[in-house]
């Protein structure tokens, strides 16, 4: 046991210096002994080939870029001579390799070099400790092919594999979060010395190992990954606030605040000379070329360039949007040369709001929930889903802004009564007003557990009520007024019109409060200036007919849901629109006190989908069950193939009502039909994806030795949390059929004292009973829905990661050049101070003035002509001649004090010395002996000499002259000597030995006749030793 102790704890700590280090568990040249054996056998045994040489191999990923160098061991995983070749990476190398997903080969790693963040490594857990030591337990006992996973970054278990006759068990980690970019990376952590063992004396430890995989690892990981966290998204068409998990926080789920401090971001993207400009960036790039700013985006995705949406943006803008040639979506015009799809402006901004968020939030971010208006339909949903994943963000789930901003009111807010109660959410944003029928349950019990229970039961949504409609009647007002101010002149579209609309959005913020305000715009257009008053009566004029939307959209919602206003308890406005007046005025008067202002206009829905995903990426959070609904139906258009049917009848069933719950799939049979050619479709989005399905009439030839009952084509349709709906798993054919087999016999029991003899066997009767068999068949999907190609998504993935480098650059370059600046003026000032000028001599300034006109000659041209290393160069040279003259003028500043304190120290030793010899001349008097005293005083003697020749020498030179004796070398002195002086004058003198007088002697002292005093004190009692007893 001591052996094997001693074992688990050597190989745990090998194991996880290794892990922590991300190195192999072998030597170097063993590593390389491998990759020339590997060689030689791929290459049938000559060393002349060109396998000789590894090549790089980059596997870009979609999210992040790893670059990975490997050789190419061509492997299909299903051969049958995988097995050896394995075994032989494994036992050679450390058993470090890799699987691509996509081609299903076996690639040996050399060498892993990681950007960003690819292989982060992490600090094991509890639980991941314990699992490793039952792992090498396992090995220890003869369980070499027992795998240990790569300890970095694990987001989930994929899947556990097994290869040959030893099946060891290999657990998968994804790098990638795209399909066809996704590899696994395997990590072995067992020793080249140890000899594999055959199958039979291993299967129970496998299995074993197998078990406490499950049992300890799953079980002690935490919630979520270590040193990393989820946020939640409102991705609004005109701002864009994030919040993030922040656990053990004051505020558990804060707001992130970009790189202006602002706790909003404006959805902009701008391009001027090539170079991006994103966010509160883009505005001024916005207003000096508008035809390369972008904003709106939100309302661009996943629509056709003929939509009518699209094209109310584009009349009132002169950005270069444009048709996109091939597929007939919206695009951008990005440069003169160039076209971007809407989806890749939008991955900017995502990229950049992930960036500031982990510097706001200290961690690592990789998932998110993103919130999308209502009415977006597949391809709008599928068209943010691509943005994100362009970004290298894994989208968790989409789901609807008044949802998250439900699931927020009733876990945080609504929890707080126990009584279940039915609200209304109404959201009035930039480019639409919601309003959500949201039931909550705070005590809501099922599978035996309690939780909040959160449903969005119907939303109904209405376009024009909206802030843009809002900002463009204020601009109607302003434009009318500039018109008659200045003999009908108008506003241009363009940079004229876009800071008209920026002041339009101004004023309507200032016109919530205020009920007038003055308007000023100069040089307008030309040099023609807008200058005015305009008042809040004169917005809601212009607004007349939006006065009434929201309380007719609450009143349509509650028809819709056949409830009555009695049956809601609260009616909640949540939006930046909703600040308008009217707008609250026209709620309260319809409604009364029911309208209550509880939450957070602005942030409320970005801290539900923060939440949301928490609970998703298995955070500890409050336990709550959230139910989404579906606002449009979904239904299935169908051709049959049967003898009896007409091919051109098309049939149509419905799937998914309007308004069904999401994350469910509903399985679809059909019988006595071959094949079946058939269209998704949704109500105000048209053909979702159409599928083939055939080889119903082969699968039933199979079974004509059968009985067969019944025959049926079954496939399913999935809609899952982010309003998408796909079809799910593979279809099938499902026969019935009727078998006779045996009918077991019945067997009575028989009495205590039976002794009857055993009667015959009778004969076997047999029974039908009815069977059913799955089998696949043939099908073809095909989307009719714009979704990015995996090819178009890898290209603006890598573009957005050459944009990330190209911005490092600039940023390392600009911090190099400030530095410098800001290092030459130091420079400037010290040159005129005098302490500086004592120190230094003629030659070393004229350098330093030179240094320093060079370097001015360098900041003062174009930057662009510059990189960083000749920033960093200039630096050195700059800073160098400081070095020694720093050094001097420091030295000439401490030098007095340090004598002196080593004077001080030098007359106490002297004083000590002289005192103790005089008052103890007997050295047996006292604790210091005269060998002590000789070498303290021979010590602080020879000090004193060496500093008066020192301090002589020092004192002949000038302050701009190297010193002759640093004070470094000074407060050695003093140490050394000090600690001698402690040490001697710390000794004390032994106590007087203690002497015993025996009774006798006693006796013989004490004179004849005079009484013995008698002691006062209590005797103190005494023991008996015991011979058997020790102490």
């Amino acid at each position: 046991m001591v052996w094997l102790a001693l074992l688990l704890i050597t190989r745990s700590v090998e194991v996880f210096s290794s892990l922590s280090q991300g190195t192999s568990l072998v030597s170097g040249s063993k590593i390389q002994e491998a990759i020339q054996r590997i060689i030689l056998d791929a290459s049938g045994g000559t060393e002349d080939t060109p396998l000789q040489a590894t090549g790089g191999v980059y596997a870009n990923h979609s999210l992040r870029r790893v670059s990975i160098d490997v050789l190419n061991v061509s492997m299909g995983l299903a051969d049958n001579g995988v097995n050896g070749s394995l075994q032989q990476i494994s036992a050679l190398t450390g058993g470090m390799y890799l699987q691509s997903a996509s081609t299903n080969q076996l690639l040996h790693v050399l060498s892993v070099s990681c950007e960003y963040d690819s292989l982060v490594p992490r600090t094991p857990t509890s639980g991941q400790l314990v699992f490793v030591m039952v792992l090498l337990l396992m090995r220890a006992l003869y369980a070499p092919y027992v795998y240990l996973p790569y300890l970095c970054h694990i987001n989930r278990i994929e899947n556990i594999k097994r290869y040959g006759p030893i099946r060891p068990f290999v657990v998968s980690v994804h790098l990638g979060r795209h399909s066809s970019t996704r590899l696994m990376v395997y990590r072995s952590a067992m020793l080249s010395d140890l000899v594999p063992l055959n199958w039979a004396p291993c299967r129970f430890w496998a299995f074993l190992a197998m078990a406490a995989f499950f049992s300890l690892a799953y079980a002690g990981m935490p919630r979520a990954p270590q040193g990393s966290t989820v946020m939640g998204i409102d991705f609004g068409s005109q701002y864009i606030k994030i919040s993030f998990v922040a656990p053990g926080g004051d505020d558990p789920l804060p707001i992130m605040l970009n790189d202006m401090s602002e706790r909003k971001t404006v959805n902009a993207v701008a391009f001027r000379n090539g170079q991006p400009y994103i966010g509160p960036h883009a505005l001024k790039p916005i207003l000096n070329q508008p035809e390369r700013g972008f904003v709106w985006l939100n309302d661009m995705l996943g629509r056709r360039f003929e939509d009518a949406t699209v094209q109310s943006h584009i009349g009132l803008t002169v950005a270069d949007f444009l048709e996109d040639a091939e597929t007939g979506y919206v695009a951008a015009k990005t440069a003169a040369d160039e076209v971007a799809p809407v989806e890749y402006l939008s991955a900017m901004l995502i990229s950049k709001l992930v960036q500031h968020t982990e510097m706001d939030s200290k961690k690592l971010i990789r998932e998110a929930v993103i919130t999308v208006p209502p009415y977006f339909g597949q391809a709008q949903r599928q068209a943010i889903i691509d943005s994100a994943t362009i970004a290298g963000l894994q989208v968790l789930s989409l789901t609807n802004d008044l949802s998250a901003a439900a699931l927020y009111y009733g876990t945080f807010s609504a929890s707080k009564t126990p009584e279940p109660r039915h609200a209304i959410i109404i959201d009035s944003g930039a480019t639409h007003t919601s309003a959500a029928l949201v039931y909550i349950q705070p005590n809501h019990s099922e599978d035996g557990k309690n939780a909040t229970l959160v449903e969005v039961k119907r939303t109904v949504s209405d376009l024009k009520l909206n802030g843009l409609t809002l900002d463009r009647a204020v601009a109607k007002i302003l434009q009318a007024k500039f018109s008659e101010a200045h003999a009908g002149m108008g506003v241009p579209l363009g940079k004229a019109y876009n800071r008209l609309i920026a002041e339009s959005a101004k004023v309507k913020h200032i016109l919530s409060v205020n009920t007038e305000i003055s308007v000023t715009i100069e040089e307008l257009v030309g040099e023609n200036h807008l200058s005015t008053r305009i008042s809040r009566s004169e917005m809601e004029s212009e607004c007349l007919s939006l006065r009434t939307r929201a309380s007719e959209l609450v009143e349509a919602l509650l028809a819709e849901s056949k409830m009555d206003i009695e049956n809601i308890m609260t009616i909640i406005p949540i939006g930046g629109n909703s600040r308008v007046p009217f707008i609250q005025d026209d709620l309260k008067k319809k409604f009364g006190s029911k309208v209550q202002f509880s939450l957070n206009m602005d942030e409320t829905t970005a801290k539900g989908a923060a939440w949301y995903a928490a609970s998703l990426a298995r955070f500890k959070v409050k336990p709550t069950r959230f139910r989404d609904s579906y606002p449009f139906e979904v239904s299935l258009s169908y051709q049959n193939s049967t003898a009896s049917s007409n091919p051109s009848e098309v049939n149509k069933i419905s799937i998914y009502p309007a308004h069904s719950l999401v994350d469910g799939h509903k399985g679809i049979a059909f019988k006595n039909m071959d094949s079946i050619n058939c269209n998704v479709t949704s109500d105000q989005q048209g053909d979702l994806f159409e599928a083939s399905i055939e080889g119903l009439n082969a699968a039933v030839e199979s079974f004509k030795d059968h009985d067969i009952t019944a025959s049926k084509l079954k496939f399913w349709v999935d809609l899952s949390t982010s309003g998408i709906v796909q079809l799910k798993d593979q279809p099938v054919a499902l026969i019935e059929y009727k078998v006779q087999q045996p009918k077991p016999p019945v067997v009575a029991p028989a009495a205590a004292n039976d002794t009857a003899p055993a009667e015959e066997p009778a004969e076997v009767e047999m029974e039908t009973v009815q069977k059913s068999e799955q089998i696949p068949l043939k099908f073809s999907v095909r989307p009719l829905t714009h979704h990015l190609s995996s090819q178009e998504i890898e290209k603006w993935a890598q573009r957005i990661l050459d944009m990330k480098n190209a911005e490092m650059i600039l940023v390392r370059r600009s911090a190099a050049r400030n530095e410098l600046e800001a290092n030459m003026y130091r420079l400037k000032d010290l040159l005129s101070q005098e302490s500086f000028i004592l120190a230094s001599r003629e030659e070393e300034r004229s350098q330093i003035n030179d240094n320093i006109i060079k370097s001015n000659d360098i900041l003062e041209d174009d930057e662009k002509n510059h990189k960083t290393e000749d920033y960093e160069t200039m630096l050195a040279t700059l800073v160098e001649p400081e070095a020694a003259i720093e050094r001097r003028s420091s030295e000439n500043s401490r030098r007095p004090s340090v004598i002196s304190k080593l004077k001080q120290l030098f007359s106490k030793v002297e004083n000590y010395i002289s005192k103790l010899r005089i008052d103890f001349p007997d050295p047996t008097s006292r604790a210091q002996t005269d060998e002590d005293l000789s070498s303290l005083e021979e010590k602080y003697q020879g000090g004193r000499k060496w500093l008066e020749d020192m301090e002589g020498r020092q004192n002949q030179l000038e302050p701009n002259m190297d010193p002759v004796v640093l004070c470094s070398s000074l407060e050695d002195r003093h140490t050394e000597l000090l600690r001698l002086y402690t040490a001697v004058s710390s000794k004390k003198l032994p106590p007087p030995p203690v002497t015993t007088t025996s009774a006798e002697e006693q006796k013989l002292e004490t004179p004849t006749g005079e009484d013995v005093p008698k002691s006062t004190e209590t005797p103190e009692p005494t023991t008996k030793k015991d011979e058997n007893m020790e102490l």
